[in-house]
Protein backbone atom coordinates (compact mmCIF):
# COMPACT_ATOMS: atom_id res chain seq x y z
CA UNK A 1 0.00 0.00 0.00
CA UNK A 2 1.18 3.54 -1.29
CA UNK A 3 -0.02 7.14 -1.23
CA UNK A 4 0.69 7.91 -4.83
CA UNK A 5 -0.49 10.76 -7.61
CA UNK A 6 -1.77 9.53 -10.42
CA UNK A 7 -2.76 11.44 -13.59
CA UNK A 8 -5.83 11.09 -15.37
CA UNK A 9 -5.28 10.17 -19.19
CA UNK A 10 -9.13 9.03 -19.99
CA UNK A 11 -12.47 9.79 -18.13
CA UNK A 12 -15.43 9.15 -20.12
CA UNK A 13 -18.69 7.54 -20.40
CA UNK A 14 -18.59 3.41 -21.01
CA UNK A 15 -22.20 3.51 -21.45
CA UNK A 16 -25.42 5.50 -21.22
CA UNK A 17 -26.28 6.96 -18.90
CA UNK A 18 -24.41 6.85 -16.35
CA UNK A 19 -21.30 3.95 -16.52
CA UNK A 20 -17.76 5.88 -16.80
CA UNK A 21 -14.59 4.56 -17.60
CA UNK A 22 -11.15 6.41 -15.89
CA UNK A 23 -7.68 5.47 -16.68
CA UNK A 24 -5.09 6.71 -14.94
CA UNK A 25 -1.04 6.97 -15.01
CA UNK A 26 0.88 5.90 -12.22
CA UNK A 27 4.42 5.38 -11.06
CA UNK A 28 6.08 2.56 -12.25
CA UNK A 29 6.81 1.15 -8.91
CA UNK A 30 3.07 0.21 -8.92
CA UNK A 31 1.66 -2.87 -9.24
CA UNK A 32 -1.61 -4.82 -7.62
CA UNK A 33 -3.29 -8.28 -8.69
CA UNK A 34 -7.17 -9.21 -9.36
CA UNK A 35 -9.45 -8.30 -6.18
CA UNK A 36 -7.83 -5.09 -4.95
CA UNK A 37 -8.87 -1.97 -5.00
CA UNK A 38 -7.89 1.84 -4.05
CA UNK A 39 -9.13 4.79 -2.27
CA UNK A 40 -9.76 7.68 -4.18
CA UNK A 41 -9.95 11.07 -2.74
CA UNK A 42 -12.10 13.36 -4.53
CA UNK A 43 -11.22 16.76 -4.43
CA UNK A 44 -13.94 19.69 -3.85
CA UNK A 45 -13.49 23.06 -2.92
CA UNK A 46 -15.03 22.31 0.55
CA UNK A 47 -14.69 19.09 3.05
CA UNK A 48 -17.66 17.51 1.07
CA UNK A 49 -16.26 14.76 0.49
CA UNK A 50 -14.70 14.41 3.56
CA UNK A 51 -13.68 10.81 2.63
CA UNK A 52 -12.18 8.57 -0.21
CA UNK A 53 -14.05 6.10 -2.29
CA UNK A 54 -12.98 2.69 -2.86
CA UNK A 55 -12.59 1.77 -6.54
CA UNK A 56 -11.95 -2.08 -7.87
CA UNK A 57 -8.91 -2.22 -9.72
CA UNK A 58 -10.45 -3.66 -13.32
CA UNK A 59 -7.35 -3.26 -15.03
CA UNK A 60 -3.10 -2.57 -14.74
CA UNK A 61 -1.14 -1.97 -17.85
CA UNK A 62 2.32 -0.81 -17.73
CA UNK A 63 1.82 2.15 -15.53
CA UNK A 64 -1.94 2.55 -16.33
CA UNK A 65 -4.98 1.53 -14.19
CA UNK A 66 -8.30 1.07 -15.40
CA UNK A 67 -11.31 1.77 -12.51
CA UNK A 68 -15.08 1.97 -13.52
CA UNK A 69 -17.39 3.69 -11.98
CA UNK A 70 -21.39 4.93 -11.40
CA UNK A 71 -22.35 8.17 -11.23
CA UNK A 72 -25.00 8.44 -8.61
CA UNK A 73 -23.77 10.48 -5.73
CA UNK A 74 -22.24 14.11 -4.62
CA UNK A 75 -18.57 12.34 -5.10
CA UNK A 76 -19.08 10.27 -8.19
CA UNK A 77 -20.68 13.85 -9.93
CA UNK A 78 -17.26 15.62 -8.91
CA UNK A 79 -15.04 12.48 -9.87
CA UNK A 80 -17.11 12.48 -13.63
CA UNK A 81 -15.92 16.28 -14.02
CA UNK A 82 -12.43 15.67 -14.06
CA UNK A 83 -10.48 15.74 -17.38
CA UNK A 84 -7.24 14.63 -19.14
CA UNK A 85 -4.32 16.06 -17.25
CA UNK A 86 -5.91 16.58 -13.70
CA UNK A 87 -3.91 14.90 -10.99
CA UNK A 88 -5.91 12.86 -8.21
CA UNK A 89 -4.94 11.39 -5.20
CA UNK A 90 -4.68 7.34 -4.86
CA UNK A 91 -4.33 5.10 -1.66
CA UNK A 92 -3.81 1.46 -2.87
CA UNK A 93 -3.63 -0.63 -3.86
CA UNK A 94 -5.52 -2.53 -0.80
CA UNK A 95 -6.95 -5.76 0.22
CA UNK A 96 -6.49 -9.04 -0.58
CA UNK A 97 -6.87 -10.55 -3.98
CA UNK A 98 -8.22 -13.38 -5.08
CA UNK A 99 -6.18 -16.44 -4.83
CA UNK A 100 -5.00 -18.55 -7.33
CA UNK A 101 -6.60 -21.66 -7.80
CA UNK A 102 -5.92 -24.55 -10.71
CA UNK A 103 -8.80 -26.08 -12.49
CA UNK A 104 -12.22 -24.91 -14.14
CA UNK A 105 -13.30 -21.94 -13.52
CA UNK A 106 -16.65 -19.50 -13.06
CA UNK A 107 -16.45 -15.75 -12.59
CA UNK A 108 -19.87 -14.33 -11.69
CA UNK A 109 -20.68 -10.61 -11.74
CA UNK A 110 -23.58 -8.39 -10.73
CA UNK A 111 -24.13 -5.48 -11.63
CA UNK A 112 -20.78 -2.99 -11.43
CA UNK A 113 -19.12 -5.62 -9.56
CA UNK A 114 -18.07 -6.99 -13.44
CA UNK A 115 -15.18 -4.26 -12.77
CA UNK A 116 -12.75 -5.88 -10.57
CA UNK A 117 -13.59 -9.27 -12.14
CA UNK A 118 -12.45 -7.82 -15.31
CA UNK A 119 -9.22 -7.71 -14.02
CA UNK A 120 -9.13 -11.58 -13.26
CA UNK A 121 -10.86 -12.69 -16.27
CA UNK A 122 -7.67 -10.61 -18.37
CA UNK A 123 -4.77 -12.45 -15.99
CA UNK A 124 -7.07 -15.87 -16.66
CA UNK A 125 -6.84 -14.90 -20.60
CA UNK A 126 -3.25 -14.63 -20.54
CA UNK A 127 -2.34 -18.20 -20.21
CA UNK A 128 -4.25 -21.57 -20.73
CA UNK A 129 -6.49 -21.35 -18.40
CA UNK A 130 -9.03 -19.40 -20.93
CA UNK A 131 -10.15 -23.30 -21.95
CA UNK A 132 -11.45 -23.65 -18.66
CA UNK A 133 -13.13 -20.55 -17.75
CA UNK A 134 -16.57 -19.33 -18.31
CA UNK A 135 -17.90 -15.93 -17.49
CA UNK A 136 -21.47 -15.10 -16.11
CA UNK A 137 -22.89 -11.49 -16.34
CA UNK A 138 -25.95 -10.51 -14.49
CA UNK A 139 -28.08 -7.26 -14.69
CA UNK A 140 -31.59 -6.24 -14.64
CA UNK A 141 -31.32 -4.90 -18.33
CA UNK A 142 -29.27 -4.90 -21.06
CA UNK A 143 -28.16 -0.98 -20.63
CA UNK A 144 -26.14 -2.83 -17.64
CA UNK A 145 -23.71 -5.16 -19.62
CA UNK A 146 -21.64 -1.93 -20.30
CA UNK A 147 -18.60 -4.61 -19.99
CA UNK A 148 -19.79 -7.36 -22.09
CA UNK A 149 -17.58 -6.16 -25.15
CA UNK A 150 -14.87 -6.07 -22.73
CA UNK A 151 -14.95 -9.80 -21.66
CA UNK A 152 -15.96 -11.30 -24.73
CA UNK A 153 -12.40 -9.49 -25.99
CA UNK A 154 -10.38 -11.64 -23.59
CA UNK A 155 -11.66 -15.07 -25.59
CA UNK A 156 -13.36 -16.59 -22.56
CA UNK A 157 -17.34 -17.73 -23.37
CA UNK A 158 -18.88 -15.18 -22.19
CA UNK A 159 -22.81 -15.40 -20.89
CA UNK A 160 -25.47 -12.73 -19.91
CA UNK A 161 -28.54 -13.04 -17.51
CA UNK A 162 -31.21 -10.25 -17.29
CA UNK A 163 -33.71 -9.89 -14.93
CA UNK A 164 -36.02 -8.54 -17.80
CA UNK A 165 -34.99 -11.13 -20.79
CA UNK A 166 -34.06 -8.25 -23.01
CA UNK A 167 -30.30 -9.71 -23.49
CA UNK A 168 -29.39 -13.57 -22.88
CA UNK A 169 -30.93 -15.73 -20.63
CA UNK A 170 -33.92 -13.89 -18.95
CA UNK A 171 -33.91 -14.69 -15.40
CA UNK A 172 -30.90 -14.22 -12.22
CA UNK A 173 -27.37 -14.63 -12.71
CA UNK A 174 -28.18 -17.25 -10.28
CA UNK A 175 -30.27 -19.41 -12.12
CA UNK A 176 -27.50 -19.14 -15.30
CA UNK A 177 -24.59 -20.23 -13.14
CA UNK A 178 -26.72 -23.49 -12.10
CA UNK A 179 -27.13 -24.11 -15.53
CA UNK A 180 -23.79 -24.05 -16.48
CA UNK A 181 -22.18 -25.34 -13.33
CA UNK A 182 -23.55 -28.48 -14.25
CA UNK A 183 -22.27 -28.81 -17.47
CA UNK A 184 -18.90 -28.47 -16.70
CA UNK A 185 -17.45 -31.87 -15.30
CA UNK A 186 -15.51 -31.78 -12.51
CA UNK A 187 -14.52 -29.49 -9.71
CA UNK A 188 -13.37 -26.10 -9.93
CA UNK A 189 -13.49 -22.59 -8.10
CA UNK A 190 -16.06 -19.92 -8.80
CA UNK A 191 -15.13 -16.23 -7.97
CA UNK A 192 -17.90 -13.37 -7.52
CA UNK A 193 -18.44 -9.95 -7.09
CA UNK A 194 -21.99 -8.60 -6.43
CA UNK A 195 -24.90 -7.69 -4.55
CA UNK A 196 -25.02 -9.84 -1.48
CA UNK A 197 -28.24 -11.81 -1.84
CA UNK A 198 -26.71 -12.78 -5.44
CA UNK A 199 -23.63 -14.29 -3.58
CA UNK A 200 -25.41 -15.51 -0.74
CA UNK A 201 -27.46 -17.86 -3.55
CA UNK A 202 -24.31 -18.49 -5.54
CA UNK A 203 -22.19 -19.75 -2.24
CA UNK A 204 -25.27 -22.47 -1.77
CA UNK A 205 -24.88 -23.24 -5.74
CA UNK A 206 -21.23 -23.63 -5.37
CA UNK A 207 -21.19 -25.87 -2.41
CA UNK A 208 -23.85 -28.05 -3.87
CA UNK A 209 -22.09 -28.96 -6.38
CA UNK A 210 -18.69 -29.53 -4.35
CA UNK A 211 -16.70 -25.89 -6.04
CA UNK A 212 -14.87 -24.00 -4.08
CA UNK A 213 -15.67 -19.74 -3.73
CA UNK A 214 -14.12 -16.36 -3.19
CA UNK A 215 -16.17 -13.63 -3.51
CA UNK A 216 -15.17 -9.60 -3.24
CA UNK A 217 -17.68 -7.98 -1.14
CA UNK A 218 -18.88 -5.26 -1.81
CA UNK A 219 -19.56 -2.82 1.36
CA UNK A 220 -18.33 1.18 1.73
CA UNK A 221 -15.02 1.34 2.93
CA UNK A 222 -14.27 4.77 4.30
CA UNK A 223 -10.63 4.80 4.99
CA UNK A 224 -9.62 1.51 3.45
CA UNK A 225 -6.73 0.39 5.92
CA UNK A 226 -8.80 -0.61 8.48
CA UNK A 227 -9.07 2.41 11.30
CA UNK A 228 -12.55 3.28 10.58
CA UNK A 229 -13.56 -0.26 11.59
CA UNK A 230 -17.07 0.43 9.14
CA UNK A 231 -16.69 -2.21 7.03
CA UNK A 232 -17.35 -5.39 9.25
CA UNK A 233 -18.43 -8.51 7.79
CA UNK A 234 -19.86 -11.39 9.82
CA UNK A 235 -17.86 -14.80 9.66
CA UNK A 236 -17.36 -18.41 11.49
CA UNK A 237 -14.06 -16.82 12.53
CA UNK A 238 -15.99 -13.56 13.73
CA UNK A 239 -16.02 -10.32 12.81
CA UNK A 240 -13.81 -9.33 9.90
CA UNK A 241 -13.21 -5.71 8.59
CA UNK A 242 -13.71 -6.25 4.36
CA UNK A 243 -10.63 -3.59 3.47
CA UNK A 244 -7.94 -5.45 4.97
CA UNK A 245 -9.35 -9.00 5.75
CA UNK A 246 -11.20 -8.83 2.29
CA UNK A 247 -12.54 -7.80 0.46
CA UNK A 248 -12.27 -11.47 -1.28
CA UNK A 249 -13.57 -13.94 1.65
CA UNK A 250 -14.10 -17.79 0.89
CA UNK A 251 -17.85 -18.28 0.41
CA UNK A 252 -17.92 -20.74 3.08
CA UNK A 253 -16.70 -18.19 5.98
CA UNK A 254 -19.53 -15.84 5.50
CA UNK A 255 -22.80 -15.72 7.74
CA UNK A 256 -25.08 -13.88 5.50
CA UNK A 257 -28.38 -11.72 6.49
CA UNK A 258 -26.14 -10.99 9.53
CA UNK A 259 -25.01 -7.55 10.34
CA UNK A 260 -22.95 -6.34 12.74
CA UNK A 261 -24.33 -4.32 15.91
CA UNK A 262 -21.69 -2.45 15.78
CA UNK A 263 -18.01 -2.05 14.37
CA UNK A 264 -15.44 -4.70 15.60
CA UNK A 265 -13.84 -2.85 18.49
CA UNK A 266 -10.48 -4.73 19.24
CA UNK A 267 -7.79 -5.70 16.91
CA UNK A 268 -9.08 -9.61 17.46
CA UNK A 269 -12.16 -8.28 15.82
CA UNK A 270 -9.75 -7.48 12.91
CA UNK A 271 -8.57 -11.07 12.59
CA UNK A 272 -4.96 -9.90 13.83
CA UNK A 273 -3.13 -11.63 15.79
Amino acid sequence: MMLETGKIRENHKAALPYYYRMVIEVPEHFQALPGQFLQIQIESKTTDPLLRRPFSIAGLSRNRVTVFYQVKGKGTILLSRLQAGDSISLLGPLGKPYPAVPGPKIILAGGLGAAGLLFLAKNLSLGSQNKKSVVLLGCKTKEDLFLLDNFQDLGIPTYCATEDGSFGFKGLATSLLTQKIKKIPGKGTLYACGPNPMLAMAGKIAAKHGWSAYFSMETMMACGIGLCRGCAVATINGYRLACVDGPVFPAEEIIWGKLPPHPPLSPKGRGLK
